[in-house]
């Protein structure tokens, strides 16, 4: 089984019918249903959470989408919610038009980041323990140029909400 990855174009739109006619439904329903299955746990901005999962569902449409026009005949293995957790961590650190588009491209709308930052806190807790029988360990991490100064409130959110280390690399 050959995996490869491709980058997203935010201007593309999945065909949902084209997607459901070629049988990749399936593949995707499974991989995307975990967010849709949080949706009855109650944080403290239900709203949000809500929001936030249905933004990622559509993400993760857009990038199987754009997979399969770039690459088609390839088996991909996506993760709509580890793409939006590695982005989200990044949007605490970013600022002007990089915020503006990493929150265009997660399609969160006008959700504040602190309550972005919680409803994906619930739902990293949540997917933790989907299945008593099942140990799922999803590990965040962030790692930046040593060159750069790292705030201590970026590590501090990143740590709180995502359970993410962050530290200086030399790249």
């Amino acid at each position: 089984m050959q995996c490869k990855t491709a980058l997203i174009d935010s201007n593309f739109i999945p065909n949902i019918k084209e997607l459901q006619l070629s049988g990749h439904m399936k593949i995707i329903f499974a991989l995307l249903s975990s967010l849709g299955l949080f949706c009855t746990i109650a944080p403290a901005h239900a709203g949000d959470l809500e929001d936030a999962a249905r933004a990622y569902n559509g993400l993760g449409f857009q990038l199987l989408a754009q997979c399969r026009q770039s690459l088609p005949k390839t088996n991909y293995f996506l993760s709509p919610a580890g793409l939006a957790f590695a982005l989200s961590m990044a949007q605490n650190g970013a600022q002007g038009e990089t915020l503006r588009q990493i929150m265009a491209t997660l399609q969160v709308g006008n959700i504040p980041l602190a309550q972005l930052n919680q409803a994906n806190k619930a739902l990293l807790g949540h997917l933790s323990k989907l299945d008593p029988k099942i140990k799922l360990e999803i590990a965040n991490a962030l790692w930046i140029d040593q060159k750069i100064t790292i705030k201590p409130d970026f590590i501090s959110v990143n740590r709180r909400d995502y359970d993410a280390d962050v530290a200086n690399g030399n790249f």
